[in-house]
């Protein structure tokens, strides 16, 4: 019975053990929560309105100038967020980031991390803003709206995506550009939960001289290892009982 229980025990901790590991969410910065950003105002209109997104149509031509009346930028646990949509979205988006491995959120995410960051392994991907956009502007299906992000604090040679959270679970890397200031230039086809994701500029795990590729990240390698973990301890503890079981005759 001893020996049935430390079995148990064992299988337990490696089941733990490798759950832990098979799960590959984006790291978090300390404190994300208070990583405040902001909308830039590109533009003051005649009636002192000032202008925080502009509307394009698929020729790229300026059709629509959104004021900051009808664009606002919310933080979650910055902001007190009266609009029960917008909480329940940051919310949820958060929470994915937190708890879901980012290739099933974003299944080309190494793909297009490798291509951003020069070959940056995965586990260097850390989140470091979260806000939601909205507008009561309506955006027609042929058209973008552009909108301006002032400068959230991260260094312009620092390697950064810009995640949205288009549809439940779906997440897509949208376009962007940066201006000299630092300032954050995103164009999109429609509005909800935004997230930073930027490169920590860590060490590969394995080691300073060993090459920067997605492939020596957690996503792929780590689940395999937790499989094995678990399989290993399995055997060892159906050896170590039957051994037990033997001696007992």
């Amino acid at each position: 019975m001893k020996t049935l229980r430390i079995f148990a025990s064992v299988i337990a901790a490696a089941i733990f053990l490798g759950l832990a590991v098979c799960a590959a969410p984006i790291d978090f910065v300390p404190s994300i929560e208070q990583n405040g950003v902001t909308l830039e105002v590109t533009e003051i209109l005649e009636d002192g309105s000032s202008v925080v997104g502009l509307v394009r149509d698929t020729n790229d031509n300026i059709i629509d100038k959104v004021t900051d009346g009808e664009m606002i930028i919310t933080v979650l646990n910055q902001d007190v967020i009266q609009n029960e949509v917008i909480y329940d979205n940051l919310t949820t988006a958060k929470e994915q980031l937190r708890t879901s491995s980012i290739e099933t959120l974003l299944p080309d995410f190494t793909t297009i991390w490798s291509d951003v960051t020069g070959g940056a392994p995965v586990e260097n991907a850390v989140v470091s803003h979260i806000f939601d956009v909205y507008t009561t502007y309506e955006i027609s299906e042929d058209e973008t709206i552009t909108f301006m992000l002032a400068n959230p604090g991260i260094a312009l040679d620092t390697s950064i995506l810009v995640l949205h959270n288009y549809e439940a679970n779906l997440w897509e890397a949208v376009d962007f550009t940066r201006d000299e200031a630092g300032n954050i230039i995103v164009t999109v086809d429609s509005l909800s939960p935004f997230a930073i994701i930027v490169d920590n500029g860590a060490a590969p795990s394995t080691g300073t001289d060993a090459p920067h590729s997605p492939q020596t990240g957690v996503v792929d390698v780590l689940p395999v290892v937790g499989c094995a973990i678990i399989l290993a301890a399995g055997c060892t503890m159906i050896g170590i009982y039957k051994v037990g079981k033997a001696k007992e005759k």
